[in-house]
């Protein structure tokens, strides 16, 4: 019997990360066996051997042009602020030359209808849908960015500074300095200070690190019951901030990793993995799966997967330490990086992740049906049985207040216009599952249900 071939463990990496790659940069990859015929065939340039130096959309000598654009709408979220469509950062969400990715108008697009479907995940759910034409069962790359050292918001500053703070014995006086940049200033207007209290507010409390959500102080001043105002605790020694109202909870132990890679290691497992892949994207994925009949597997959710890049070292996953990180200056995604840097042009491998959000600003837009949405929640029976009305009218008031000023930053608009849907689909999913027999229930459009 022959010898099986030794391999190096940087080729085992290396051959595990191509075969990988699709995956986890497309995010949700379709593996389908189908019979093409001749007239199927189409060329296409090839990403590996890609330069992105610009010369194809002019100089290209195919017929037709491998560049020519095309509007996939059974995958489009309908933006209407589309990367396909307008530069990165344009001054105004209109057709003017100076604001398309294309001057010369060759990308066309077409309003198809409101847009209705669960936020944050468009583009997954438009994914799965099309998939469900064609086959089975789908493999998913839920997971990578938080296995390979891509988690951590913030690029890890808040875990950074949290590190610190607990090194040096300032956790307590951190968290006492952060209740004095609660008054309304640092939550209702778009400026620096209300970045720099929601970064203080993720590095004193380890719970509060997804903002899109209400933190503790917000849901004191809703909930009509102070006992419901509570943020769930992620991490198994109880760090972080706690109800007030709740006396009989332990008091917060005071313990250190040996070192900011072990910390963060902490926060990867307790943040990313057990908290926001676990409960958040994968729940969201598998009942959209489900519920378009599809069986959805994710490849790097393997246990024996999971645990070999838990536990690999620090350095592997991400390329700097404490400093790095409180610069915002890190390597992420290491283990891909390196194992791609014979095949890849270095131009690829020096950019940064491109990452991105739903705007859902451009969901309320209309001052019409944000008045209506006002409305409908100011006399919900069960908005108004478990929340304050002040705070939910001074919440609409200061959205309206910023309407047509200039934006100092995007994430100020999406994590109010975040609350005002928090409310609704509580409303919503009250009046369809809790009041109504969900056996029953006839889905209709946000119009519809906002007109009831």
């Amino acid at each position: 019997m022959a010898e099986p071939e030794n391999i190096d463990r940087r080729r085992f990496i290396q051959n595990g990360m191509r075969l990988s790659l699709a995956i986890s940069l497309g995010g949700i990859g379709t593996l389908a066996a189908r019979k093409a015929t001749g007239d199927q065939w189409v060329w296409q340039i090839d990403p590996f051997k890609c330069t992105q130096c610009g010369r194809c959309a002019t100089e290209c000598v195919k017929d037709p042009s491998a560049v020519k654009c095309i509007h996939a709408y059974d995958l489009c979220g309908y933006c209407d602020l589309c990367g396909g469509y307008f530069k990165p950062g344009a001054n105004r969400l209109e057709t003017g030359a100076e604001n398309q990715l294309c001057p010369a108008g060759a990308i066309e697009r077409r309003f198809i209808e409101e847009p209705y479907f669960e936020f944050g995940l468009f583009l997954t759910y438009k994914g799965l849908e099309a998939a469900s034409k064609e086959v089975d069962v789908v493999l998913g790359g839920e997971g990578a960015d938080q296995l390979f050292g891509t988690g951590g918001f913030a690029g890890g500053r808040p875990a950074a500074l949290h590190y610190l703070l607990k090194k040096y014995h300032l956790l307590g006086p951190g968290k006492q300095a952060a209740k004095l940049i609660k008054g309304p200033y640092f939550y209702e207007h778009d400026n620096l200070a209300f970045k720099l209290r929601m970064l203080w507010d993720r590095a004193t409390d380890l719970n509060n690190w997804y903002f899109y959500g209400y933190d503790q102080h917000e849901l004191l001043q809703f909930c009509r019951d102070p006992k419901l105002a509570i943020i769930p605790t992620l991490f198994p020694d109880g760090d972080g901030a706690r109800n007030p109202v709740l006396e009989s909870l332990p008091p917060t132990p005071d313990t250190l990793p040996s070192s900011f890679e072990d910390f963060f290691l902490q926060t990867q497992i307790n943040q990313d993995l057990k908290h926001y892949v676990n409960e958040n994207v994968m729940v969201k994925s598998g009942r959209m799966a489900d519920m378009l009949g599809l069986t959805l597997r994710e490849t790097y959710l393997d246990t024996e997967v999971t645990d070999f890049l838990t536990s690999l070292d620090f350095p592997m996953k991400r390329a700097g330490g404490l400093s790095e990180h409180l610069r915002g200056r890190i390597k992420t995604k290491y283990l891909h990086r390196k194992a791609m840097e014979d095949l890849l042009p270095s131009e690829i491998m020096q950019k940064p992740k491109q990452g991105g959000f739903v705007p859902l600003m451009i969901f309320l837009k209309n001052p019409e049906l944000r008045n209506r949405i006002y409305q409908h929640l100011l006399s919900s029976e069960v908005i108004k049985e478990y929340f304050k009305t002040d705070p939910l009218k001074n919440l609409f008031a200061n959205y309206e207040r910023v309407q047509g000023k200039e934006i100092y930053w995007h994430n100020f608009y999406n994590s109010k216009v975040h609350r005002i849907l928090f409310l609704l689909t509580f409303d919503i999913w009250h009046h369809f599952y809790m009041d109504s027999n969900p056996l029953t229930v006839n889905p209709v459009t946000l119009t519809e249900y906002i007109g009831k």
